[in-house]
């Protein structure tokens, strides 16, 4: 497997006749993801050749072929055009393998702060005598990390788990990538993208020992913990005694004993594959169910509760109630926008509508948050302030911009644009932006204003 080149790399810079050392971030220094890094340019990396340990620190930000380019302190022997691709059928894989790992190790005993392993964690350098390893600085690290394309994720998320973070990704990354060069494959290998995600998920309870080809057996329990999550702060010194200790990444087996092998980890695979499979289905309409049975109860519940209770916008001005109401559409929250309406009639159309989209994207959000492991929503006032961007795929935008609310007393009226998305035939994503005038009425009760009718005119963007 050969990973895929991310758009940076580093490479050695001339500015005011001085040597430095440049991330080519690949980014326009105009674009948004250009600002975003601007942002972040300074801060203290390190660059690791062999046992030396040098400290990249970056003073900010050029351009070169109108490209972004963080520089900074070179104090080392590198020369230009030294950056290679990570590439474990290179000749040197195994020494490619074992300097990564001796790096972040030695890094780790220092207790420096990684970002977590993947392509924006580490660049690798060539040298004359063999590697170096860049390590950014972690808030910069993670900032690459989420602007990197899905489209230049292919290879990286095979060997990084979705999950992990700091210590325990950079055990994961090590067994994996240990793991295939050992064995020239990996247990799992999913090419769609979100079931290769949820099969690194669910790893912990179905990977088998077997499926672990390593060299011996302390070899093989230090892999196999650390791909499950389970190696501990203490593995820092397990791996670093298995390097030390020299040990070949494999010995190679019998024909015989390859096949064998093969059809018992195939047939494990397979069936990893359909309980997988199983829970893919079925979880994810178990959930949602779930979901939805917990958020009518918390609703009733809700309402016997703050029957009971003092309400905080009792003393709300109307002006207070109209402005909550619209917020609590905007951040789909059900609880506030609950005790902002008075519910006493069936011609209330707008209002019963408003409060069961809050309920219905309220737990899609909560339901792909908890299966994808972030949140699928994308504000739509950001995102019209940072100027329309393409939608990535699988987002999920909503929301309120460019409110203007007018009015006195119990008569109010509301103009914005309400945004969403709709996904084509083909996956694409496209914005929907809806022009709604709203007539807001309020009425006075005992516990305070509470929006009472609203009447909408909607007219769909052009």
């Amino acid at each position: 497997m050969t990973l895929t080149e991310p758009r940076w790399s580093a490479t050695v810079h001339k500015i005011h006749g001085q040597q430095f050392l440049g991330l080519n971030t690949g980014f326009s220094a105009d674009s948004i993801e250009g600002l975003r890094l601007v942002k972040v340019s300074r801060g203290e990396g390190w660059l690791v050749e062999g046992e030396a340990v040098r400290p990249w620190v970056t003073r900010g930000v050029v351009q070169q072929d109108k490209r972004l380019v963080i520089w900074g302190d070179l104090k080392a022997s590198l020369s230009d055009d030294q950056t290679e691709r990570w590439s474990l059928k290179d000749t040197e894989g195994e020494k490619f393998v074992r300097g990564l790992i001796d790096a972040w190790l030695t890094l780790q005993r220092q207790g420096t702060r990684l970002g977590n392993f993947g392509p924006a964690g580490v660049v690798p350098i060539r040298t004359a005598e063999g590697w170096a390893f860049l390590f950014p600085p972690a808030e910069l690290a993670g900032i690459l990390d989420s602007l990197l394309p899905l489209s230049e994720h292919f290879g990286w998320d095979h060997i990084r788990h979705p999950e992990f973070k700091d210590l325990d990704s950079w055990f994961f990354g090590s067994a994996a990538l240990c793991l295939l060069q050992a064995a020239g494959k990996l247990p799992w290998d999913q090419a769609n993208d979100e079931a290769l995600r949820q099969e690194l998920r669910d790893l912990k309870r179905t990977l088998d020992w077997e499926e672990v080809s390593a060299p011996n057996a302390a070899a093989q329990a230090l892999w196999f913990e650390s791909l499950t999550g389970r190696a501990g702060a203490k593995a820092v010194e397990r791996w670093q005694s298995w390097m030390e200790s020299g040990a070949a990444f494999d010995l190679p087996p019998s024909p015989e004993r390859v096949k064998r092998r093969r059809e018992s980890l195939e047939k494990r695979r397979n069936a990893r594959r359909r309980r997988a499979a199983f829970w893919t289905r079925k979880g994810m309409l178990l959930t949602i169910s779930t979901c939805v049975t917990l958020v009518i109860v918390g609703s009733v519940g809700s309402v016997i509760w703050n029957a009971f209770k003092p309400d905080p916008t009792e003393n709300w001005t109307p002006r207070q109630v109209v402005e909550g109401y619209y917020q609590a559409l905007n951040d789909l929250n059900s609880e506030g926008f609950q005790k902002l309406v008075q519910f006493n009639s069936s011609r209330q159309p707008a209002l019963v509508r408003d409060q069961s989209v809050i309920t219905n994207l309220y737990v899609i959000k909560q339901v792909r948050t908890a299966y994808e492991h972030h949140s699928p929503l994308i504000s739509a006032q950001q995102w019209v302030t940072e100027g329309k961007q393409a939608l990535p795929k699988g987002a999920l935008l909503w929301g309120l911009s460019g409110l203007t609310i007018t009015g006195q007393g119990a008569q109010w009226s509301a103009t914005y644009t309400l945004w969403t998305s709709e996904a084509s035939q083909s996956g694409v994503l496209t914005a929907e932006g809806t022009k709604n005038d709203d007539t807001i009425e309020l009425l006075s009760t005992s516990r305070g204003w509470k929006v009472h009718q609203l009447t909408r005119d909607s007219k769909p963007l052009s």
